[in-house]
């Protein structure tokens, strides 16, 4: 997986990015939502962002993870908490679980 700065607009837009696909599905919905929360503006996260960096994780994890016999993902130990901990600040972190959570 790609590295982004610490708590950037790429690493915030691939938190909501992984929300979206924990339930193994994605359904564009989901992202069209964030587009709502204002929150989301201050952040510089804006739907071109969130779909950039869902076809880069796409990119990476055709690279790099491995696809399970149902085709979902298969995560090595540590890699979501490596991906989430580009996330520090705990407003931040506050924020993107809000818009998550919906």
């Amino acid at each position: 997986m790609r590295n982004y700065a610490k708590n950037s607009p790429q690493a915030a837009a691939r938190f909501l990015v992984l929300a979206a696909l924990a339930d193994g599905e994605l359904d564009r919905l989901e992202l069209s939502v964030l587009e709502h929360f204002p929150a989301l503006k201050k952040l510089g996260l804006d739907r071109a962002l969130i779909d950039t960096v869902l076809d880069e994780f796409c990119e990476d994890a055709r690279r790099s993870l491995r696809v399970d016999a149902d085709f979902r993902l298969e995560f090595r130990p540590g890699d979501v908490a490596r991906l989430l901990a580009d996330i520090d600040r705990p407003d931040l972190q506050r924020s993107l679980c809000r818009a998550a959570l919906g």
